[in-house]
């Protein structure tokens, strides 16, 4: 009867157990079965996050894309535009130096030319200074002429006087001594008649 009874209570407590053991695998159940429902919820939230973020990613790269690409178009631009500055710029410096080497071209030609100018100032002047030189010989040797001409002519004129005075002189005795023999033959004339 004891036995009986033993066993009547461990049957009892195998069902109690059993009936704890069922509703703790229909709680487990029920409670794995909400956490997979949470689970695929969170799951399908976090999923529709990562496609929204995915998309807003790829918007905002197709986005950086563009403006990188604008970027890339001004600053090729810009590159161009600093490329023409810098060719219209080389052009400009070229026909500056062109005109620089032209210009000192120009002034050492103008140089060249003031120098032969100065050079033949220079033989100007020495030539005119030589021609006064010879000038002044020239008028030296001539005054010496005129002056030996006029002491020459002086002579000639003194001489001629001298000549002139002796001819009065002779003319003098001669017209003396003809109207000495005049005077000489009337007396012989008369004494003759006489």
């Amino acid at each position: 009867m004891a036995e009986r009874d033993a066993a009547q209570e461990e049957v009892d407590q195998l069902a109690s157990d059993w009936q704890a053991a069922t509703e703790l695998a229909e709680r487990l159940t029920a409670e794995h079965r909400d956490a997979d429902r949470s689970f695929k919820s969170d799951a399908a939230k976090l999923s529709e996050k990562q496609d929204k973020f995915i998309e807003e990613l790829l918007e905002g790269h197709e986005q950086d894309r563009a403006a990188l690409g604008r970027q890339r178009d001004e600053a090729k631009a810009l590159a161009d535009a600093v490329a023409q500055q810098l060719a219209e710029t080389k052009q400009e410096v070229d026909r500056y130096v062109a005109a620089l080497a032209e210009e000192r071209q120009r002034a050492a030609q103008i140089a060249g030319e003031r120098e032969a100018e100065a050079q033949k100032a220079d033989r100007l002047a020495e030539e005119r200074e030589a021609s006064t030189r010879e000038a002044a010989k020239v008028a030296a040797e001539q005054d010496v002429f005129l002056a030996e001409l006029l002491e020459g002519h002086d002579r000639a004129i003194a001489a001629a006087k001298r000549e002139r005075d002796f001819a009065k002189q002779q003319g003098k005795a001669a017209t003396r001594e003809l109207a000495e023999l005049k005077i000489t033959a009337m007396r012989l004339k008369g004494a003759q008649t006489g």
